[in-house]
């Protein structure tokens, strides 16, 4: 499970998570993720983590770096922390700085990384793809790959929370990060056929497990699907439910657990793609159980093979424009 928003009015308290750890222990949850906005604006995410640990589970720590001081990292050091991820959003300190907002900004991620490699933390990267930065996503890859030498997650902006109300329009084509990420992609699929495979069974199963197998709780306290879910695909709040209650009878979980893409049983990239990301398909594509596009684009480009959703939409521009 995932716990972070963006907003900052009203956030639970401090108690409000600890109970809520203790119910998610008892749920059998194994990992509770923080994220933001900025995670370590919370001067109580050190007892929130220390009570994440006491319960058995574990958790990865997404941040943008630049409060993350030295006693900082011995207190991560002093966790078997599963990961940090550090949010890096331009191959140049000028294109990070820019999207940050903030001077500096890069190098401080820069400097929160090699803190964190030094004192043996598990880190990767995280990157979303935007106007501002896709000319030069493949040096940012590079950065990630040749020069931090750490994993990363190199995803594209949708228009969702803070994004919705940004000034200038920052998406990409589907085409554009396709031509970015391709070659990257098949490097990591020449190394692994199945880089998204949990398991070795012939199960398609879900690219993310958004609503099956996590949730996003918002600092408000609004259980989502994902991050970037509208806040209408909320199953409740658990200032008022408890969490195992809105799990298993919220109606957006129980009408949408199990939606997938339409196409998942007859695509011949469903193994690989696990039927991609719905909440992408109800942002972009037309609704969530939608052909995710950007991952039928990926795939064509690196077998040469239309999926259906494809042809579906070939058929629909042909029907428009005879």
């Amino acid at each position: 499970m995932l716990l972070g928003d963006y907003l900052a009015e009203d956030q639970l308290t401090t108690e409000e998570i600890l109970d809520l750890i203790d119910e998610v222990s008892e749920m059998g949850v194994i990992n509770f993720d923080i994220t933001g906005g900025e995670a370590l604006l919370r001067r109580d995410l050190e007892v929130i983590l220390r009570r994440v640990y006491e319960k058995g589970m574990i958790s990865t720590l997404y941040t943008n770096g630049t409060l993350l001081d030295n006693s900082y990292v011995d207190f991560l050091a002093s966790l078997p922390i599963e990961r940090v991820q550090i949010s890096i959003d331009g191959a140049f300190p000028e294109t990070h700085d820019k999207i940050r907002g903030k001077p500096g900004s890069f190098q401080q991620a820069l400097n929160a990384v090699a803190k964190l490699k030094e004192a043996g933390i598990p880190v990767a990267a995280g990157a979303t793809a935007n106007k501002i930065n896709i000319a030069e996503g493949k040096e940012l890859i590079r950065l990630f790959t040749d020069t931090l030498k750490i994993p990363f997650h190199f995803d594209r902006f949708i228009p969702m929370g803070q994004g919705l109300r940004s000034e200038q329009d920052l998406m990409i084509s589907d085409e554009k990060y396709v031509q970015t990420i391709a070659e990257e992609f098949r490097t990591l699929t020449a190394n692994d056929p199945d880089p998204h495979s949990t398991d070795s069974s012939d199960e398609i199963g879900f690219y993310c497990g958004a609503g099956n197998s996590y949730v996003f709780i918002t600092s408000r306290g609004a259980v989502k699907f994902c991050p970037t879910f509208p806040d209408h695909f909320s199953g409740g709040n658990i200032r008022e439910h408890s969490l195992k209650e809105i799990w298993e009878r919220g109606r957006v979980f129980t009408e949408n657990r199990n939606v997938n893409c339409k196409y998942i049983r007859t695509c011949p990239h469903a193994k690989e793609c696990k039927g991609g990301c719905r909440s992408r398909s109800l942002a972009l594509y037309g609704g969530i159980d939608e052909p995710d596009l950007q991952m039928c684009k990926l795939y064509y480009e690196l077998t040469g093979v239309k999926s259906p959703g494809l042809l579906s939409r070939t058929a629909e521009r042909l029907l428009d424009h005879p």
